[in-house]
């Protein structure tokens, strides 16, 4: 049987989701044999026709797996369903799947209200003949491309937390729902799940460090860029140009440190025209260094269309906002019909700074990422932080360093790790499972010895290759998947209405607009 996931109609968030997870899937035509072996699931995202609903009926009932969303397959479940708000919801809301932190999502959905014996859970789960329906009850694809931005805390074992403007919805969350119930309805399905691994090779993960220049003064970003030499961290300066423009020459002389743009005036706008004058003069003063950016930062993260826009324009290869996405793999943002050409590389949007605003001393500064880090090499994450010259504190850093190189994961710059994401997305995986023989057939269009893939098998065990043609699955070494770490009991009040934020709002746009 083919590992295809199909989905019933092609939209540019699943097509992200896909991406990111690096399933090999296709859009489901008219011509399509829509059985069990051709397809081993089926994303129902939208309500079928009649001949539609025909065809996966028969295909769910003959083994098949389907996984609808929104109310789309209502229908075919004989469910009544009603329109519900989704806020910010727990990991107990959570079915069959590990969810580790509070999924937000601030959308309307359709919940069911009879038919399942786990109505009420996502995803509800029902069986139909020799197959089965997994329902989800919102639009995933709808909220992968959402643009929202809110203030949000990050859970700490702290009776105060940190906090930041970021992404309304939780996509990183999103994304590893999504990816935990394809592995889940394959294993259901007693078939291997198999999908692009996330690192080059067989690594547990990668560690990116980025700077911020805002406002620093020359012997703040000497300390820092001496902190990382010293540690040979590979970091990614974006400059605000405005702030050091009597001595950008400083980073032109910054040897194997990455020089990125952020900005000249430290505003993004609205507008095409201001976003564009902005980023073009920040642009010059460095190119008139004989530094040619390759990546882009937005001031305070803010990521919307124009951003990106000018950024293309500029010739950008990749840029980070954490109002777009955070906590996540790499993708390139939907600009409604097309896609950007500037990846998009989200990073953990809690810095020194959101730390010190709320009176961490530095021994909790140091707990807190230690945490994240953990946190992340569990969840198969990226560990990819940020700083700032005026923040200081860089025994943090030396120590994070240092724990870092101790757990074994390779400093990666941006261009590095943007070149080898871009690369995985060339490398087209193809893949059989032969049952009887328990042997998988791998093919790859374009292969790149760094580019692996993960098979999950149904005993839960794992493996990590990048072997190619007929592999018998027992001739492949497997390990077993670690737990992902403990929920917090008490980590519901991470979204329990906190006043500050309205004035931490308004002290944020004054502080914008007068600087």
């Amino acid at each position: 049987m083919k590992l295809v996931t199909g989905i019933l109609c092609n939209d540019p968030g699943w097509g992200i989701l896909f991406d990111q997870i690096g399933v090999e899937w296709k859009a489901i035509t008219a011509s399509d044999d829509i059985t069990p072996d051709e397809f081993s699931v089926v994303v129902v995202n939208t309500n079928p026709t009649s001949l539609q609903e025909k065809s996966l009926l028969e295909y769910v009932h003959d083994g098949g797996a389907l996984v609808a969303t929104d109310g789309a397959a209502d229908a075919m479940i004989s469910s009544k369903a009603k329109k519900k708000y989704f806020g910010s919801l727990p990991p107990s809301s959570f079915n069959a799947v590990s969810v580790n932190g509070m999924m937000d999502l601030y959308a309307n959905g359709y919940a069911e209200l009879e038919s399942s014996p786990t109505t009420g859970a996502i995803p509800s789960i029902h069986k139909m003949g020799k197959g089965m329906l997994i329902t989800i009850p919102f639009d995933v694809g709808g909220l992968i491309i959402d643009t929202r931005a809110m203030r949000k805390n990050f859970y700490f074992d702290m009776p105060r937390l940190p906090n930041e403007v970021t992404s309304a919805v939780s996509k990183g969350l999103l994304r590893r729902l999504i990816a935990d119930i394809l592995q889940y309805v394959h294993l259901q399905r007693a078939i291997p799940f198999i999908h692009k691994w996330y690192f080059p090779e067989a690594r547990q993960s990668l560690f990116t460090f980025r700077v911020d220049s805002d406002h620093g003064s020359r012997e703040e970003v000497a300390d820092l860029e001496n902190l990382c030499r010293t540690h040979r961290i590979k970091t990614m300066w974006f400059i605000d140009t405005k702030s050091h423009e009597h001595w950008l020459s400083q980073f032109g002389n910054f040897g194997d440190q990455e020089i990125g743009l952020h900005c000249y005036e430290h505003f993004t706008y609205a507008s095409d025209e201001n976003n564009a004058l902005n980023f073009r003069k920040a642009l010059s003063l460095l190119e008139a260094e004989g530094v040619h950016p390759k990546g882009a930062a937005a001031p305070y993260g803010t990521w919307n269309n124009s951003v990106a826009s000018i950024f293309g324009q500029l010739g950008i290869r990749y840029s980070s906002e954490f109002s777009l996405d955070y906590d996540d793999l790499p993708f390139f943002p939907s600009l409604g019909t097309k896609s950007s050409p500037v990846l998009q590389i989200p990073i953990h949007p809690i810095c020194v700074g959101s730390m010190k605003r709320i009176g961490y001393t530095v021994p909790e500064m140091k707990r807190y990422f230690r945490q994240a880090i953990d946190t992340k090499l569990l969840l198969r994450e990226p560990l990819a932080f940020y700083h700032h010259p005026t923040h200081h504190h860089l025994d943090i850093f030396e120590e994070m360093f240092e724990y870092v190189r101790s757990r074994h994961i390779e400093n990666f710059s941006y261009a590095e790790y943007a070149d080898w994401w871009k690369t995985r997305g060339t490398v087209d995986w193809k893949f059989e499972y032969h049952r009887d023989e328990n042997s998988i057939v791998a093919d790859a269009t374009n292969p790149d010895p760094a580019v692996y893939w993960r098979i999950v098998y149904p005993n839960g065990e794992e493996s990590i290759t990048n072997s190619r043609g007929l592999i018998p699955v027992q001739s492949l070494p497997r390990q077993r998947q670690e737990d992902p770490s403990p929920v917090p009991s008490d980590i519901e009040r991470s979204r329990r209405f906190d006043p500050r934020h309205m004035l931490l709002n308004v002290l944020d746009a004054w502080y914008k607009r007068t600087q």
